[in-house]
């Protein structure tokens, strides 16, 4: 029996023809590969030189891949494509000389703007036309499904590739350096993946005629996408009647769900626009007009919630995006409503503009957040006289939790994205003397707590998962200078970070053959511990709502005696004493429950 013939000839010409078609991609991918291998060939990022590179090599892949596709729509007249091949030369030659040696998170974010603004160039780079929106979709269509096949083909060799190098190492005792398996993923996603991918990429001018249409992509979109986009429309307009309702503001979360659904909705109105004029799909139409009805409502409530966030802490590059893409959808619903042509680049058009727009300049995303950011923390620390005539000032009255925690908040926020460079001038030398101490690598900006420490202020925190003007959450700390006398107890039961997940917690502690239960009553604020047939109850309902008004205050937890948090029990049996270290209380329905609770349990065992 014969073993079937691989046919190696045609792969070959295969991919030097795609090499022909598309030589700098290719070299990028390449290159990428090669960069990646030496950083983890070396297992350090000491050569700044490297990390730039491979930065730079991931984004001339998708930036030659557009020129490449436009160069090709034209016609591939040498001259053109080789001006071409030079601009993307000295655009990726400028990127590398714009990067720090250190990208901070800042450059990260930046290069995902790009990246994004790049691969939607390169779903319209060959059909700039005003026409050929068929050739359009025929071609992003393919793109998408050349896509997924190359990600299965690359998953499912180097999964064969690994089991096989597994095999050598347990079958022949060879030992593997286990960053054969790293090199190999390596080369997989940037060279196997990126080849495979671009030759199946259609030439453009060949497709304003073609006509299929995959009825999977019907049925999918129609019986999964669909439905799924209307159940997320009654669940937010039902969020939008509760609001009307009770009258409050909006929840900062409706901005993503918001956004998730306008996507959603539009991807699936994309997927099924060359069938919306077939007979039988007349309803296509109908469901798109509603669609983008149905949206002005929901982005009333996105842009609401956008403008509180805004009003109280300021332009951050998140709010920035968030904003920029509820201004999106809101050109795109009316374009779609009202225009005439309803071109569907359109979309990516715009999208694409924006997110250049935002990487770079000072209407960028950066720009406008460091200069909010920064006239925000100027306001709060002249009005608490930390900022006299451009210069930083020691405290000398008590600064108030809610001006700390916002302090720290936006001081920590000028370190990680933009390395304090708006306020070094207010500091002077004692900043700068920071910087000349951080480490060569790794640490970009001086640890928050030493420039708050340059103004006689600590670090203030504020609850995980709240914004500092919520009045949602509260924190009581005990004072941890103070030393207690705990004489003439027996036993010390640690309660570590107890978390009120459910209605009743129970809890069971061993003391010798004995059990110590303690059960947890949320709704009534309570605390119960059981032992020896006895039961000590100590209610926290009134210290909760006695100090809820700390919830105003920033969430900044408020530091009290260690007295004020210590309760005491007295059984026939058992004499019982409940220290609280740290208490959190979050607000449901209208009133505060406990909603963490640490400290320490004392007991006294009775004669």
């Amino acid at each position: 029996m014969a073993l079937p013939r691989l046919p190696l000839k045609e792969i070959a010409l295969a991919a030097y023809q795609t090499f022909l078609r598309f030589p700098f991609t290719l070299l990028s991918a390449l290159t990428g590969t090669t960069v990646v291998w030496l950083i983890i060939e070396r297992n350090s990022r000491q050569e700044s030189i490297l990390p730039k590179l491979a930065i730079v090599s991931a984004l001339g892949l998708i930036l030659f891949f557009v020129l490449e596709l436009y160069s090709e729509r034209k016609g591939n007249h040498p001259r053109l494509r080789w001006l071409l091949m030079a601009l993307g030369v000295a655009l990726l030659t400028g990127y590398y000389l714009f990067l720090p040696p250190e990208p901070a998170f800042k450059e990260v974010m930046r290069y995902m703007l790009l990246m994004i603004a790049l691969h939607l160039a390169a779903s319209f780079a060959a059909f700039l036309n005003r026409g050929i929106e068929n050739g359009f979709w025929q071609f992003n269509k393919s793109l998408f499904l050349r896509l997924l096949t190359a990600a299965l083909y690359s998953a499912v060799l180097y999964l064969g590739l690994v089991l096989a190098i597994l095999a050598f190492d347990q079958l022949f005792d060879i030992e593997i350096s286990s960053k054969v398996y790293s090199r190999l993923w390596i080369f997989m996603v940037g060279v196997f993946n990126t080849w495979f991918f671009l030759a199946g990429v259609p030439n453009p001018n060949d497709l304003e005629r073609v006509t299929d249409y995959p009825k999977g992509l019907k049925l999918f979109t129609q019986f999964v996408l669909l439905p799924l986009v209307t159940l997320y429309l009654v669940i937010l307009y039902a969020y939008m009647g509760k609001i009307l309702v009770q009258w409050e503001w909006p929840r900062g979360w409706v901005s993503y769900l918001v956004l998730g659904f306008s996507t959603a909705g539009i991807f699936s109105l994309l997927l099924i626009h060359p069938v919306r004029e077939t007979e039988g799909n007349r309803w296509i139409r109908t469901f798109a007009k509603w669609f983008y009805r149905a949206l002005f409502p929901l982005l009333i409530l996105l842009l609401l919630a956008i403008w509180r966030r805004v009003r109280d802490y300021g332009i951050t590059e998140k709010r920035y995006i968030v904003l920029a893409l509820a201004l999106w959808l809101l050109a795109v619903a009316v374009y779609f409503l009202w225009s005439r042509q309803k071109n569907i680049k359109f979309i990516p058009m715009t999208l694409g503009a924006i997110a250049f727009l935002a990487a770079f300049g000072p209407w960028g995303a950066f720009s406008v957040s460091q200069r909010s950011q920064t006239s925000r923390l100027e306001t709060i620390m002249t009005r608490h006289q930390l900022l006299v005539n451009g210069q930083v000032q020691k405290v000398k009255t008590p600064v108030p939790d809610s001006a700390a925690a916002e302090i720290t908040s936006i001081v920590e926020y000028l370190g990680e994205m933009h390395q304090y460079a708006s306020v070094r001038s207010w500091f002077g030398a004692p900043l700068d003397s920071l910087f000349e101490d951080r480490p060569q690598y790794g640490l970009r900006a001086p640890f928050t707590t030493d420039v708050l420490a340059l103004m006689g202020l600590e670090y203030t925190r504020m609850p995980q998962g709240t914004e500092a003007m919520d009045a949602n959450y509260f924190s009581l700390n005990a004072n941890k200078a103070e030393v207690q006398l705990i004489q003439g107890y027996d036993y010390l039961v640690s309660l570590d970070d107890y978390s009120f997940i459910r209605d009743q917690r129970e809890e069971e502690f061993k003391i010798g053959q004995e059990v110590l239960k303690m059960v947890v009553t949320e709704k009534a604020n309570e605390v119960q511990f059981m032992f020896r047939q006895e039961t000590a109850r100590f209610s926290l309902d009134s210290l909760v709502q006695v100090h809820k008004g700390q919830a105003k205050q920033y969430g900044a937890p408020r530091q009290l005696p260690a007295n004020e948090l210590f309760f005491r029990e007295e059984g026939e049996r058992v004499a019982w004493a409940l220290q609280i270290t740290s208490l959190q209380a979050e607000k449901k329905k209208g009133k505060f429950y406990l909603s963490n609770l640490q400290g320490r349990l004392l007991l006294r065992l009775k004669k």
